[in-house]
């Protein structure tokens, strides 16, 4: 992987995180305008990335290929919701803090950030391994999310069949099956989805920004146990599990998508969720703001192992 490639990617990152921070800083956007270009970003924009990127693939990876990520994939997830029974043990954690960090430590924001790194780093072919771990997130989100954050309520609450086909979840099946059908499109319609890709990554950083707006500078960068969490779930879990997953699998595509699946910052799911189910919003949300900033570092280091 292009290291070079990678940190030129995340310093634009920041430059647009930066401008959605000053932008709500001078109230030049609104709390609803935040919330309205999330769902936009959510259900149209992301989608017509992962769909576009498949499309323009010249090289789309064979079945053995996708069979050996899909593998790679969940054993990725299952190490993930291991490692989250006992992340705030170790990391000394209140335990009134657990939950949250158990979700922070299994949904990273891949759709925002890992599916538009996946194709400016490693290119439109890598995207279709990034819509597999799209389609696993998603499922494990609106399941075991669910369950895990609502589980100490008088009445457990649990995602249904209906939210686990989200548009995220939509296009990723459609991407799986423009691969497996080999379907070609009207130059129209791969145009004018990639268009609606184009808008992806920055507004996704935007959206963050506005976020780190919403803080005190201090409270974001005086948490010690944050800092330990971050480290461990961003630099040194993935870099251990990398090492391991090459001992396996050689494919440079594979192991580099697994790279961002792992090292991309913790995700807003579980701040939404947190919100949904009246818990505490304040860690997850530090978290979310203080991992993306050191993901310009972070994903750079992680990803010199690929």
């Amino acid at each position: 992987m292009d290291l070079q490639l990678v940190l030129q990617q995340m310093c634009i990152v920041l430059i647009f995180l930066i401008i959605g921070y000053f932008c709500k800083k001078k109230e030049k956007v609104s709390d609803q305008g935040v919330k309205e270009i999330t769902w936009i970003l959510l259900n149209v924009c992301n989608p017509g990335l992962i769909i576009s990127s498949v499309l323009a693939s010249e090289n789309r990876p064979g079945l053995q290929s996708v069979g050996i990520a899909t593998v790679a994939i969940l054993i990725m997830f299952a190490v993930q919701i291991l490692l989250g029974f006992v992340m705030g043990r170790i990391i000394g954690a209140d335990k009134k803090h657990w939950k949250g960090y158990h979700s922070l430590t299994i949904f990273g924001n891949v759709g925002f950030l890992g599916v538009p790194l996946a194709a400016a780093v490693l290119g439109n072919d890598a995207v279709l391994y990034m819509a597999i771990v799209l389609l696993i997130f998603n499922f494990l989100v609106y399941t075991l999310d669910f369950y895990l954050l609502s589980s100490d309520l008088p009445e457990r609450k649990g995602g249904g069949f209906a939210m686990i086909l989200n548009p995220g979840a939509i296009s990723a099946i459609i991407a799986i099956l423009i691969y497996l059908l080999d379907l070609r499109v009207p130059v129209l319609v791969a145009d004018t989805l990639q268009y609606m890709a184009n808008a992806v990554t920055f507004f996704s950083m935007f959206v963050i920004g506005t976020t780190l707006a919403r803080f005190p500078v201090k409270r974001v960068f005086s948490d010690r146990i944050l800092y330990r969490y971050l480290a461990l779930r961003q630099v040194l879990y993935p870099i251990a599990f990398i090492l391991i997953l090459k001992l396996f699998i050689s494919d440079p595509d594979i192991v580099g998508v697994i790279a961002l699946a792992l090292s991309v910052p913790p995700g807003n799911i579980t701040v939404m969720l947190s919100e949904l189910f009246g818990l505490d919003t304040d860690v997850p949300t530090r978290a979310v703001v203080l991992g993306t900033l050191l993901s310009v570092v972070t994903i750079t280091v992680v990803t010199a192992f690929v």
